[in-house]
């Protein structure tokens, strides 16, 4: 989803709430639960700038003053910027706590991919996983990955 457009490189907070509009045209997500993930439109795909989860709601976190903040940082380093925000939206169910919990885990885990393909990512935590397995996620030795890393990564489809 593209986000609202900035006047220069300056987030025009006016067109904020047109964005929200047109985001829930066909369905009503600016009420949902779950992960978000700003990222930059660049020629071969996106890079990923920013992954935060929400509590209450993508309208009410995705654009909070510190975030913005983050986002206007990156935007007077960078020389091209397109952003786009990806919503990974949780069905809700009748735990709230289990939500947030599943919601924090699917957070870290996103945190991290973004992470090992932008090293510059804005997020200030969670960038280091619990765990990893040397080679196949996480940490990765120098040179070609053994034949059984390889084949383990073809088996779960991770390449």
């Amino acid at each position: 989803m593209n986000t609202p457009n900035r006047k220069g490189k300056e987030i025009d907070l006016g067109e904020i709430s047109d964005f929200w509009r047109c985001v829930d045209c066909g369905e009503c997500i600016s009420s949902k639960k779950g992960v978000y993930i700003f990222a930059n439109k660049v020629s071969h795909g996106f890079k990923p700038i920013y992954v935060g989860m929400t509590k209450k709601s993508f309208k009410t976190e995705c654009f909070q003053a510190h975030k913005i903040n983050k986002l206007q940082d990156f935007f007077d380093k960078s020389l091209r910027t397109k952003l786009v925000l990806f919503f990974v939206v949780k069905e809700s169910s009748r735990n709230a706590k289990d939500d947030n919990d599943i919601i924090a885990d699917v957070e870290s885990f996103f945190i991290h991919q973004a992470y090992m393909a932008n090293e510059n990512l804005l997020n200030d935590r969670k960038k280091d996983p619990k765990w990893s397995v040397q080679d196949v996620s996480g940490d990765r030795t120098p040179g070609q990955p053994t034949m059984s890393v390889q084949n383990l990564k073809q088996c779960l489809d991770m390449d």
